[in-house]
């Protein structure tokens, strides 16, 4: 392992070893292989968290779990806990570049186990120095195409199973929609071509005229998708034509009790899924959380990018009372809460970019909320409420987008937190009026 801490630089893509200042200290991020953690290393983090950070835990849009308020000198402590459990990658550089995100079920359904491939794929990028150029936020993503699919999850370089065809859609630059698709591949060719693309998108990023694009997507609306096809210049081995197919069946993610078609006939096949408010927890729910399901059997727990955690290979008859038991710790198992169509960021005193404590709002704002038919129960996220104009707890565009500016609020329609506001200066009651005024009670429609 490399050295455990090194002088952090504000506003870099943090890792567990390579953590990053925050406004209530630093911030450590945990990217467990196979989107799992097994029920003793959930037990591990919380207490970790409780312990030498402030006990704050997040679960990020690409499945990671993030630790809040640490010291420099809790950090040594931490790592060596984290890494008697897995959890550690053997340098920063190596956990830098591995980015993957892969389907949160994967190995439990009928799909292709692809758990091999991210793991073939995570030690390509860690012996692949040459990658070492790679933005911090530069992601990889397989999806088995299992429900939920990662459809909807945008990724520079994405592999999106095809049942029909037994081959992976290769993609770049957004989610299964808006990616620039470059054909097909079978499974032995996937982690070359990842590591191709990889390559390509560091010589395109280079060239005089690239400007200052700092991400595939960045490239493509640059240069042009006809211009990027002919600049990779793929060679030997490019993939086969694509046909285009459905990507984005099955992409709303469960809440609460669901089943699944298991690989394996001996398999419990009851599951359970439970919403982290607004994305966030803390060291006593997640260490309540890991005894509840070792308790009621369950085989791990699987991380998601929709701040939900799955608990898998449970009994139908101990799943009830385990989500009562996660309801009572503050999960949400209610698919109508409110609070799952809204994504608010860390919000002050967290984040030194913010100047308002948007939780609180947000979680004010979800009362009302409840009421309102047209938002709450309905997938995809409703309102986004950042603390600044980055808007990190959201990266699309939302119905209604509130950025927060020294307690006030900026109001914008359809859009995301970098775009023109339709209003600026709301205070919450403001706000709030709004809110109330939007949606007709008796139709639950935009008024």
């Amino acid at each position: 392992m490399s050295a455990p801490f090194k002088t952090p630089v504000k506003g870099w893509c943090p890792g567990a070893l390579r953590p990053m200042p925050a406004g209530d200290g630093l911030l450590l991020r945990l990217r467990p292989k196979g989107s799992a953690v097994s029920i003793d290393a959930a037990r591990a983090i919380a207490a970790v968290a409780a312990h030498c950070g402030n006990g704050g835990i997040e679960l990020s849009m690409r499945g990671n779990l993030q630790l809040r308020g640490f010291a420099p000198e809790t950090l040594p402590e931490a790592l060596a806990q984290l890494a008697r459990h897995g959890l550690l990658d053997a340098t920063a550089e190596a956990e830098a570049r591995r980015n993957i995100l892969i389907s949160p079920l994967a190995g439990l359904t009928t799909a292709p186990d692809i758990r091999p491939l991210e793991e073939k794929l995570g030690s390509a990028l860690a012996e692949a120095r040459d990658l070492a150029a790679l933005p911090g936020k530069f992601g990889f993503l397989i999806d088995d195409c299992s429900a939920p699919s990662l459809a909807a999850c945008p990724a520079d370089i994405r592999f999106d199973y095809d049942t029909d065809t037994g081959l992976f859609s290769i993609g770049i630059g957004g989610d299964a929609t808006e990616a620039i698709r470059l054909g097909t591949c079978t499974t032995d060719a996937l982690v070359p071509l990842a590591l191709g693309l990889a390559r390509a998108f560091l010589r395109l990023a280079a060239l005089p005229d690239a400007g200052q694009a700092g991400r595939m997507r960045g490239l493509i609306d640059h240069y042009g998708p006809a211009r990027i096809l002919h600049l990779l210049r793929l060679g030997e081995g490019a993939p086969v034509p694509y046909v285009a197919t459905d990507l984005r069946a099955s992409v709303t993610p469960p809440v609460g009790r669901f089943d699944l078609t298991p690989s394996a006939p001996s398999r419990a096949s009851a599951c359970l899924a439970a919403g982290l408010p607004f994305g966030r927890c803390d060291a006593a729910m997640l260490a309540g959380l890991a005894e509840a399901a070792e308790r009621a059997g369950a085989s791990d727990i699987r991380l998601t990018p929709w701040r939900l955690v799955f608990l898998t290979g449970l009994e139908p008859a101990r799943r009830d009372h385990l989500a009562e038991e996660l309801t009572d710790l503050g999960f949400i198992l209610d698919p109508a809460d409110p609070r799952l169509r809204i994504a608010a960021c860390s919000g002050a005193p967290a984040c030194a970019e913010a100047s308002t404590p948007v939780q609180d709002d947000a979680q004010a704002l979800s009362a009302l909320l409840l009421h309102r038919r047209a938002s709450a129960g309905a997938p995809g996220i409703f309102l986004h409420v950042s603390g600044c104009a980055k808007g990190c707890a959201h990266a699309a565009p939302a119905p209604l987008t509130l950025v927060a500016r020294a307690g006030l609020y900026d109001l914008v329609l359809e859009g995301k937190a970098t775009d023109h506001p339709a209003a600026r200066g709301l205070t919450l009651t403001q706000v709030e009026s709004l809110l109330a005024r939007s949606f007709s009670p008796e139709t639950g429609a935009s008024s």
